[in-house]
């Protein structure tokens, strides 16, 4: 007889535990099937990544040119060492040796890191512009500090140095606001941006595609072999309406006086030079500039870093009584009709407004040549100043240019609505008597004033500045041409302006004028002098002209700060920038007056 078969506690437990390794091996499988199935591909690219490595080859800034092709701004080739913190097996000892051999500190090379590491495996830039004898140095001790590279990247040259600096700009590493800013853009940590000027507004032309080569490195991040390479694509060439001869002229001339020096073509808008003193070199951005560096500049008194011809305003002095005039003759004052007693000063009301000398009796001709306050007291008076400041705006003054370079102040057109809204104050005759002689709360650029005499010559064009003629891509291919835009065409009669042309040509020939310094044997001009008091230094000096007289083709403005009389400080570097852009050369009628 079979008894029935009964479990016993063990088999029990031997039915769990199969159980247990059933649903074990369940898991096993199904984890396995998820990772070599399902995700397979997606972790064997992973894999692949960790001993595949993209190493950027840095493209090179697109080249900047003058009008004549000349080069103002290219890249030279540096060497560059950098750490990826993720291959790094021994940061502390890393850190140490790279210490020894770059001088510097290994903590400071350590917060170099951890301050613009984005990811592990991003390469850091440590130092730029190595010698060579370092670079090489390295090169041989590279294999005992697994996370640090070498390689030669591009770098920003301005060969010219401090000569175009305001104009050109130049670029720097982004900070951790742009980065964050740009980084859609394709911009990486250790990338430079245009900071300041034509390598600022130009920035999406000037940059290059970066190239990159594929290697395959192992455990320690030591390169086995190149498995590929993508070639850069530099930036687009920029060519430029700068003419390098006059811009050396204008520089040579202002010396080491504080000031600017700006020239325009009268019939296109183009900007021919423009330049700002004192001035810095470029170069030291376009490296990677220090932080002692940097204090250095910022410091200075003489702000070495601003651009005098577009960012700073000062009263323009006498060079503004040319839209006096202009304003007087269009309203259909009087006092453009007659002549007028200077003996020296004039009183308004309880005040006693000063001429800069006695002239006896002038009219308009003679006011503009002699630059006669007296004569601008009346004449402004007269029309008021509601009619200066419409000629004034009309004239471009009081809102930007807008070239096409960044950073330029407006400037400031008073008027009685102006003073009360700004300043809580009643306008007075007094404010018209200063105004009328660019005195006062008048504030102008150069370039403003420039363009103003460009549009006295021109026959009342108003054309915006620009600084470049053409892109070109890297292939030489125009990409974009640049022609001259014309804001307006003011409407003031050529008679009017002839009556101006006509007093500033005085200024020149005439036996009293203020700006025989640019009278030249072979060349006719027209100018006007300034000096624009700021108390209690001495006045800025200030000059304006243009040239050919019956033809115009060019205008120009210079500006001296605390350069004292315009004829005798500011009209010299008019004169020097006439001489190279007409390839002249003439002796200036000795005992000009000044003004």
């Amino acid at each position: 007889m079979t008894l029935p078969y009964e479990p016993t506690e063990n088999h029990h437990r031997l039915r769990i535990l199969t159980a247990v390794i059933y649903a074990v091996f369940v898991a096993l499988t199904g984890r396995l099937w998820y990772l070599q199935i399902s995700r397979g591909e997606e972790f064997a690219q992973k894999a692949l990544g960790n001993i595949i490595r993209e190493l950027p080859i840095r493209a090179p800034r697109g080249i900047i040119t003058d009008r004549k092709g000349k080069t103002l701004a290219s890249s030279r080739p540096t060497f560059t060492v950098t750490a990826v913190p993720g291959e790094m097996t021994d940061p502390e000892d890393t850190f140490l040796r790279l210490s020894r051999i770059l001088n510097r500190p290994a903590e400071e090379l350590q917060e170099i890191v951890q301050t613009k590491k984005a990811s592990n495996y991003d390469a850091v830039v440590l130092q730029r512009d190595l010698d060579d004898d370092t670079y090489l140095y390295l090169i041989w001790k590279q294999m005992l500090m697994p996370g640090i590279e070498c390689r030669e990247d591009p770098v920003r040259w301005y060969p010219d140095g401090k000569l175009t600096a305001h104009l050109l700009g130049y670029p720097g590493e982004l900070n951790q606001e742009e980065l964050d800013r740009y980084k859609e853009q394709g911009y990486r940590p250790g990338d430079f941006i245009g900071k300041s000027g034509i390598e600022k507004t130009y920035e999406s032309y000037l940059r290059g595609q970066d190239g990159a080569r594929r290697l395959e490195v192992n455990a320690r991040g030591q390169i086995q072999q190149i498995l590929g390479e993508r070639e850069p694509v530099p930036g687009h060439t920029l060519a430029l309406t700068l003419d390098k001869e006059m811009q050396k002229a204008a520089d040579q001339a202002l010396g080491s006086q504080v000031g600017s020096a700006v020239a325009l073509d009268v019939n296109t808008g183009e900007v021919l030079a423009m330049v700002s003193k004192p001035s810095y070199d470029p170069n030291i951005f376009a490296r990677g500039i220090t932080s002692e560096e940097w204090q250095s500049l910022i410091n200075l008194p003489t702000r070495p870093l601003q651009n005098r011809a577009m960012s700073n305003a000062y009263p323009p002095g006498s060079t503004f009584k040319t839209i006096t005039a202009l304003a007087g003759l269009e309203s259909g004052s009087p006092v453009v009709h007659y002549a007028v007693h200077c003996p020296g000063s004039y009183r308004i009301g309880r005040r006693t407004f000063r001429c800069w000398r006695r002239h006896d009796t002038v009219d308009l001709n003679e006011a503009i040549a002699q630059s006669c306050d007296v004569f601008f007291y009346q004449l402004g008076l007269d029309i008021g100043p509601d009619k200066i400041a419409e000629y004034a705006r009309l004239f471009g003054l009081g809102s930007p240019t807008g070239i096409d370079l960044p950073g330029e102040r407006r400037g400031t057109i008073p008027d009685p609505r102006w003073k009360e809204e700004v300043r809580g104050e009643k306008w007075y005759g007094g404010n018209t008597a200063n105004m009328s002689i660019g005195q006062g709360d008048v504030q102008c650029t150069p370039l403003q004033m420039v363009r103003v005499t460009a549009t006295i010559a021109n026959g009342g064009t108003l054309y915006r500045p620009y600084v470049i003629r053409k892109i070109l891509a890297p292939d030489g291919q125009t990409v974009k041409s640049f022609e001259p835009v014309v804001e307006r065409k003011i409407a003031v009669s050529e008679a009017s302006l002839n009556a101006v042309r006509h007093g500033m040509r005085q200024a020149v020939v005439g036996r009293r004028g203020t700006a025989k310094r640019i009278l030249f044997t072979d060349l006719t001009t027209a100018g006007k002098t300034g000096s624009a008091e700021d108390p209690p230094r001495k006045a800025h000096a200030w000059f304006i002209c243009y040239a050919p007289y019956e033809n115009p083709k060019i205008a120009i403005c210079a500006m001296v700060e605390q350069g004292g009389h315009g004829g005798t400080t500011a009209a010299p570097i008019a004169r020097a920038m006439l001489e190279r852009y007409f390839h002249i050369q003439g002796a200036p009628v000795a005992g000009g007056q000044t003004d």
